[in-house]
């Protein structure tokens, strides 16, 4: 029986480009402000269209930080297309 996080939004009309849930990285009690105190990464599950009672498709969005807050870098479609703003690296062991 496994253990199950279940983020469920209050939203009863779930629109294009709602937030359904986020998890946010942050250390907000960074002794030297400024940037470092800004969320440095974030998970979001974010809708790609109304939702509907044949329609539910969703993208995972993967921000990260860097000298700024964070903003998406990667994205998992609901039809597993996945998208990146850079080149993707890979390294064979």
């Amino acid at each position: 029986k496994p253990i199950v996080l279940t983020l469920q939004t209050g939203e009863t009309d779930i629109a294009a480009s709602d937030v359904l849930g986020k998890i946010e990285f942050q250390a907000p009690d960074e002794g030297t402000g400024t940037d470092a105190i800004l969320v440095a990464a974030h998970i979001a599950a974010i809708s790609e269209g109304d939702f509907s009672a044949s329609n539910n498709a969703t993208k995972l969005s993967f921000a990260t930080g860097a000298s700024e807050a964070a903003s998406e870098k990667m994205s998992l479609s609901s039809a597993g297309v996945l998208t990146t703003s850079s080149n993707i690296v890979m390294i064979l062991v």
